[in-house]
Formats: structure tokens, sequence, C-alpha cells
């Protein structure tokens, strides 16, 4: 019913525009905007504005539209989804009873709200991807944490670590992504019900009422703003790109120690493909689309954040409605990432006698020979660091690997430099023992056996305390969707 159009809308923009609103979200934004309307009747019902009967009928008629779905809705001949419902209640109830439904309220605040819901329930999901990749993340740092591999700078051999070193680090980064996906819900579960189109209504409505009925936080006091806001989707958008991209790095990693060259690790066959020619290929596929997918989600930020650049702060199209597009896309991808990733990481193989190899090979303890001649002969770091280059670069131009390096030629350098101490062959390769570099590391956040027993203790209490959050916010909503059509205010 429109006494200002005097055509409907042309085919063509129903098609490019309105449909496509309509089927973006379908099912999935009916419920949400059914419940936002039976909590605006039960806040109309405690206010005195509609009478019991009236309220009580209009609910039982949203309730019935709930179980039905979609297809009761003339969605054809309607300009969106609200009008669609509201028709159909007009439909069922008459004019006298359906018609005041509406009052006191806009489309603006109603579709601020049901936006509000589906992203909060969407990013609850992607909190629990996180989490459980989370708890795997911790369980295969649990079960690798003796399995020695070099570390790495610059894509050069930097210090010994350990597998399960390298993914308690990957766990804080994952627990970090978690926290900020919180922050996120916290912008996000605000109501912006009552504010109506931009400055709330002169009916004596109870904001509060139905933001508690609809189970936020809060409600966004200023009604311009909770009209026009929607800064909270950088938040989101923020939070969605650290998640990609911190997986993308550990992809990169993974990637490199597959190789041939390196052959650290190997994918399951369920995640590669072969070559069409050439027969010995096994390519890591999956791989490569999580590590690809962090862009996507980073060029759909791009959108959300250029969609209200030099936009009017007011509801407007660009800034309040066309910036949701790329944000369902973005919490699907990242869905996908976060769960594919899950699945790979505890099935792959860890060829721990090649890590071992590599690390014994390479020169990577050198830190702990510098720290020897310090602790030992007296003398100055950048002293000690000077021999020890010297040593190494000596060691490389005779092809020596790092278990082969001659205690002589160590001497020789460093009497060449006047210093008098000498050490024995033992005394070197006992240094430069990778495992015993490892435990020589105590310090808070070190590589020793002890410090890695803290760290995996102190995480799984924290990995506790964030999923219960997660699971304590699934609760308040489930009871909410629950008893939402029973709640009496």
């Amino acid at each position: 019913m429109s006494g200002r159009l005097k055509v409907d809308p042309s085919a063509t923009f129903r098609n490019v525009v309105l449909g496509h609103e309509l089927s973006e979200l379908g099912e999935e934004a009916l419920k949400p905007l059914l419940y936002v309307n039976v909590a605006h009747v039960q806040m109309l019902r405690k206010q005195q504005i509609i009478s019991e009967d009236t309220a009580n009928r209009l609910i039982e008629a949203l309730q019935r539209m709930d179980k039905e779905g979609l297809s009761v809705l003339d969605t054809e001949h309607s300009e969106d989804l609200y009008f669609a419902v509201e028709q159909k209640l007009i439909q069922e109830l008459g004019m006298n009873e359906a018609g005041n439904i509406h009052v006191g309220r806009s489309r603006n605040d109603i579709y601020s709200t049901v936006y509000r819901m589906i992203l909060r329930e969407k990013l609850l999901n992607i909190q629990k991807d996180v989490l459980a990749l989370a708890d795997k993340v911790l369980r295969i740092a649990e079960l690798q944490k003796e399995t020695i591999m070099p570390g790495y700078t610059h894509t050069q051999h930097a210090q010994p670590i350990t597998v399960g070193y390298y993914f308690l680090g990957v766990f804080d980064v994952l627990l970090r992504d978690v926290q900020r996906m919180k922050h996120a819900f916290a912008f996000v579960n605000k109501s912006p019900l009552g504010a109506a189109a931009l400055t709330t209504t002169s009916f004596d409505l109870d904001r509060q009422v139905t933001s508690d009925c609809l189970g936020f936080d809060s409600i966004i006091c200023n009604a311009y703003d909770a009209i026009s806001g929607r800064d909270y989707t950088a938040d989101v958008m923020s939070a969605l790109n650290a998640i990609v991209s911190d997986i993308s790095r550990v992809v990169t990693d993974l990637m490199t120690w597959n190789m041939f060259e390196f052959s650290f690790i190997e994918i399951p066959d369920e995640y590669a493909v072969i070559s069409s020619i050439m027969p010995q290929k096994k390519n890591p596929a999956a791989l490569e689309f999580l590590r690809s997918a962090a862009s996507w989600v980073l060029g759909d930020t791009i959108g959300v954040l250029s969609s209200p650049k030099g936009v009017s702060y007011s509801d407007i199209r660009d800034a309040t409605k066309y910036l949701y597009t790329p944000i369902w896309h973005s919490l699907e991808v990242t869905s996908h990432v976060v769960q594919l990733f899950g699945e790979i990481l505890p099935n792959i193989q860890w060829h721990k006698e090649r890590m071992l190899e590599v690390t014994n090979e390479g020169y990577s303890t050198m830190t702990d020979l510098a720290d020897f001649l310090v602790q030992h002969y007296a003398i100055t770091f950048r002293e000690s660091h000077h021999i020890v280059a010297l040593f190494v670069r000596e060691s490389l131009n005779t092809s020596k690997k790092a278990n082969e390096v001659r205690v002589e030629v160590l001497n020789q350098i460093c009497h060449e430099l006047g210093y008098t101490f000498t050490l024995t062959q033992q005394e070197l390769m006992d240094v430069l023992d990778p495992r015993a570099c490892l435990e020589r590391r105590h310090v808070v956040g070190g590589t020793a056996n002890e410090q890695i027993r803290g760290m995996l203790d102190e995480n799984w209490k924290r990995f506790k305390d964030e999923r219960r959050w997660y699971l304590e916010k699934c609760s308040e909503l489930k009871k909410m969707e629950e008893s939402i059509y029973e709640h009496s205010i």
C-alpha cells in the first residue's frame, strides 16, 4: 500500500535491486524480522498502546508465519520483506488488528536491528570455528612439544625451536583473534530498535524492553546514531581480516615445509590434487585456497570501508544497506577457511628425523656459542659475536655443516685475535647441540621444557575462559529464541 508512488517499481529495478535484497538473506532474515515484530508488539502491549487481545493475535500470527516460512509471503509484489510480513498480517487479521504494528517505528530501526541480529549470530558461528581451531592447534603444540626444527627469521635459520613451540605462538594469535571477535560482537550487540526513522517517536515506547526481549546487551541511546552509524562493520571486517591473514601466514610456512627441498611435512592426499601432465606431482591445492581466500576478505573490507566514505551521516542505502553484501561473503569465506584449516592441521605428517637433520646441519645454534664465550671467558658479547661470525664464515668456506665444524678453526681465530682461551671438540659439540640449546632458555616464554609446559597449562586455562564466554552468549540467545513468543512483559 502506497499513496506516494503512482506506479510499481520497474522490472529492472525490481530484479537488480529489490529482488537482490530479498534473495540475499531470504529465510535467514525472516526469523529475526519476526522476532523484532514480536518484541515490538509485546512492548506496545506493556505500554498500553495496543490492547492485550490485539497483541496476542498479532503474536500468534507471527508465530504461525515463523513455522510456515518465506513461502507464505508475497515477496514478488512487496517492496521488501518487512512489507511482505505486514501485508500478510493485514490479510489474516484485518487492518484494525494489524494496521498499528508499525506504530512508533520505521524500517530504518527495524532493519538496523535485523542486520545486527543476523550479524551477531554469524559472529558467534565464526567464534565457534576459531575456538575449535585453537583447540586443535594447542593439541598439536602438546603432541609436538619435543619435535625439533629450525626457527627462521628472514627465511634463514635463526635458532632451534620445536614444532610445539611454533604452534604455541600460533595459538596466541588465534586467541587474540577470538578476543577481537568478542570486541566486534560487543559493538554489534546493541539495539537500535525504537529509534524509528531517526529521532524516536511521539509514542511512549520503552526501548529497554525490546532490547532485553531480543537479547541485546544495551540500547544505542542516540537515535540518530542508531540509524546512521555503521562503524561497527569496520570492527567486524578487521577481526575477519586478522583471522584469515593469520592463517595464511601459517599456511605459507606449511607450503614451504612441504616442498621437496625441505620435506619437513607431508600434506594428506585428501587435500591435494594431481597434475594432468606431470605424474609425480602432488599439489597442496587446499593450502593454496586458504592463502588465496585471505585476499578475498581484504577485498571485501575495502568495499565495506569505502561504501560509506563521503556519504551523508544519515540513513542512506550506500552506508546502511549495501555495505552488508561483502560482509556476508567474508563471513562465509572466513568460516570455510577456518574449518578447512582445522581439518588439515591434525592430519599433517611430520617428518621428525628430517627436521632434526636439517637443524643439526644448519647454523641456528651459533647464538649459543657466542653466549658461551661471554659466560665462560669474560669477553663482551660484541667481541664474541665477531669471533663466532668469523668461525661460521670460515666453516662455510670449507663446506662444513654445523655438525661438522672443527674446534681447531675456532681456536685459531681466537688466538689470531689475541685471546688465550681454547675449547675442546666435545665442549663445542655440547654447546651446539640443538636440544641443549632449547633447554638453556628458561626465561619466561622460552623453549625450555618447563616453560613450554607452563605455557601449555596457562593456554588451556585461557582457552576455557574464552570458550565459556562463547557458550554463555550462545545460551543467552538460545533462551531468547525459546521464550520470544511466550514472554510476557
